[in-house]
């Protein structure tokens, strides 16, 4: 902790531009704690790589969007579907912190990690559950759910190859989104992306209606690809559950997470020399996945 608060004495001087980074990284990497053990749940019998093509406003369709890599590691009961990215940098933070400082001294290496999903879904764990975890509004948070699936309506004179494997259609509403899954009989694995699953095959590509949400399967593995395992690098996270959570994360995107920090005076920042953000809108033409929450 006392090379991050020396690290706060690079406010002075450094263009405003940088200070948010500066202060999002500092908070950021108090959050680690040593020794956080990692959790075998059962060996994998498959990892898929999906790329995650993330509308950023739906009135932009197909011109404002985000990729990132997902990574599903699945077994015969239990899964795990989460930024291999994230969870390589999160691990290496909580064994060495220097690097995460070193990470903050180098403000496009910063940017290009602070873009990796935050967020983790252990399908089925415990059993019948789901255990998501997330990060927003400067604290972790995590919560359960039962193990819901959707209803699938399937379309059986449809197919198409995805990932040198031929796929059948299915279809269904679910959690405020009409989803289309295309799903792999020869791989008899009842899941797929995201919370997405229920299939007599393993679902390689999946969107929405609106097109808001396209996964697709980049690269399958069924070979040394270890353990499906239980982990959460943050010494703290705070309970919350599935709706509850998506308002709390909506009504965050609308704010300055460098206010929050300035404001709250940590690591000895000086509030009066250190320039608020104006504030920036709601992302009003953004939403998660699911939308079957209370919030306008």
């Amino acid at each position: 902790m006392c090379k991050l608060a020396h690290i706060v004495l690079k406010l002075k001087g450094m263009q405003m531009r940088h200070i948010g980074l500066l202060l999002v990284i500092i908070f950021s990497l108090s959050a680690y704690a040593a020794d956080h053990p990692v959790k075998a749940l059962e060996p994998a019998v498959a990892e898929v790589v999906y790329k995650r093509t993330k509308c950023l406003d739906t009135t932009k369709v197909g011109i404002d969007y985000r990729i990132d890599l997902m990574t599903l590691k699945a077994g015969k009961s239990a899964s795990a579907f989460y930024s291999d990215d994230r969870r390589r940098f999160d691990s290496i933070c909580e064994e060495q912190p220097v690097y995460g400082i070193k990470i903050m001294e180098d403000f496009d290496a910063f940017e290009r990690v602070a873009r990796y999903d935050k967020e983790v879904i252990f399908k089925n764990y415990p059993i019948g559950e789901n255990t998501v975890l997330q990060r927003y509004d400067l604290d972790n948070w995590i919560y359960t759910e039962p193990r819901e699936l959707p209803q699938w309506t399937m379309v059986n004179d449809s197919t198409r190859n995805v990932c040198g494997y031929d796929c059948f259609k299915a279809e269904a509403t679910w959690r405020g989104r009409m989803w289309t899954a295309w799903y792999a009989p020869e791989i008899p694995l009842s899941d797929g992306p995201w919370k997405l699953g229920g299939l007599p095959g393993l679902i390689l590509m999946a969107y929405d209606s609106r097109m808001h949400y396209v996964y697709e399967a980049q690269s399958i593995k069924f070979t040394n690809i270890g353990n499906v395992e239980y982990f959460n690098y943050f010494f703290k996270s705070l309970k919350t559950e599935r709706t509850k959570g998506l308002t709390l994360r909506r009504k965050a995107l609308g704010e300055s997470i460098k206010n929050k920090i300035v404001a709250s005076g940590a690591f000895g920042i000086d509030r009066k020399n250190v320039k608020q953000d104006a504030g920036r809108p709601p992302h009003t033409n953004y939403d998660f996945e699911e939308t079957d929450y209370p919030h306008k």
